[in-house]
């Protein structure tokens, strides 16, 4: 059986479609939730760093914003003492993510000019009406 010319052109399109269709599909889940937390989480934590909890504040689920207003949150998270905050690594189960977290910390001890301590958190984010969000104990 032999297809004519303009059958064969629509069938080579209608499977170019199909594999670019499904290699699109298969690029917008690939960083999956752990790109989107890690992303979420480093500007979560550039905001502590600068000193700046109305933005942190924002990152926080919406479940925690209706029980805490800024002020309340501005008073239980003062002061990070941190000089430098890295994401080290994200895994997630179905609406939960553990976020690793690498700090910095200079000690505040007074009259001694410590070299900043490494020290590991693991910082716990959730899906809440469909995006990632920094978990806060109310």
């Amino acid at each position: 059986m032999r297809i004519a010319p303009n059958r064969r052109m629509r069938a080579a399109a209608a499977l170019t479609f199909a594999c670019v269709s499904t290699l699109l599909a298969g690029c917008a889940t690939f960083g999956g939730p752990e790109s989107a937390v890690k992303s979420r989480a480093n500007d979560f934590w550039q905001a502590r760093l600068e000193g700046r909890p109305d933005k942190a504040y924002q990152l926080t689920a919406p479940s925690y914003r209706e029980v805490r207003d800024l002020q309340q949150y501005r008073v239980r998270n003062a002061g990070l003492g941190a000089k430098a905050v890295e994401v080290e690594r994200v895994t997630c189960e179905a609406e939960r993510c553990v976020a690793r977290i690498k700090m910095a910390v200079v000690p505040p001890i007074v009259a001694m000019n410590m070299a900043p301590i490494e020290m590991y958190s693991d910082d716990v984010w959730v899906l809440e009406d469909g995006n990632w969000w920094h978990f806060e104990a109310p």
